[in-house]
């Protein structure tokens, strides 16, 4: 059975980013100051509240979260839009990271909830979304970050972006994820952790 089997349309879905995609979002592309009004301008396009769910966190309403498509047969990683989500919302659609901080459980009860799924039927789709993800992993893909000029962005801005090579940002990657893995076995604070992979891995 696929993802698409067993539900349509959720309204939650799990994003895993491929492991040779990570390190390289859109934060890292534009400055603070465009990053800034760019999240402002999404959340306040959403009302300040989750694009998905409706809801608001309580430290903060809404995170901003890129929304990407794969294209299998070029191997092209296209950039859709971003999106308000709350940090519920957000946590799930970054599955991997949720499991690493030890919340995959809640992750996973939010997604059903959401979805109006049974703990078996969320079992089988999480599964599933990191069957793709591993598939997607094994290879190297481009980058197209067009999207961003709906937003304001440079195009100057977006031409570096698009033009970084798959092997760039494979390399990228690879010393990245280095990194994490060797800060993952030190004995650190847990804050500390947590604070190090939300930065590296995904944007607030």
């Amino acid at each position: 059975m696929t993802i698409d089997a067993i539900d349509s349309a959720p309204r939650l879905t799990v994003e895993l980013v491929p492991r040779m995609c990570w390190f390289s979002n859109v934060r890292d592309r534009v400055s603070r100051t465009d990053w800034d009004r760019m999240r402002s301008q999404v959340y306040e396009h959403a009302g300040s509240r989750c694009e998905v769910c409706g809801g608001r966190g309580s430290k903060h309403p809404v995170e901003c979260h890129e929304v990407w498509e794969y294209a299998e047969r070029t191997a092209v990683q296209r950039l859709v839009r971003m999106i308000a989500l709350c940090p519920a919302c957000h946590e799930v659609k970054h599955m991997g990271l949720a499991g690493i901080k030890g919340r995959g459980e809640i992750a996973a009860a939010h997604l059903a909830e959401v979805n109006g799924w049974t703990p078996q039927v969320t079992a089988r789709y999480i599964d599933q979304a990191f069957a793709m993800w591993e598939e997607r992993s094994a290879r190297t893909w481009s980058l197209d970050v067009s999207a961003l000029a709906a937003y304001g962005i440079d195009p100057r801005v977006i031409a570096e972006a698009n033009g970084t090579s798959a092997e760039d940002r494979s390399q990228r990657a690879a010393v990245a994820t280095t990194e994490v893995r060797s800060c993952e076995v030190r004995v650190i604070p847990q804050s500390e952790l947590d604070s190090y992979i939300d930065h590296l891995m995904y944007e607030l």
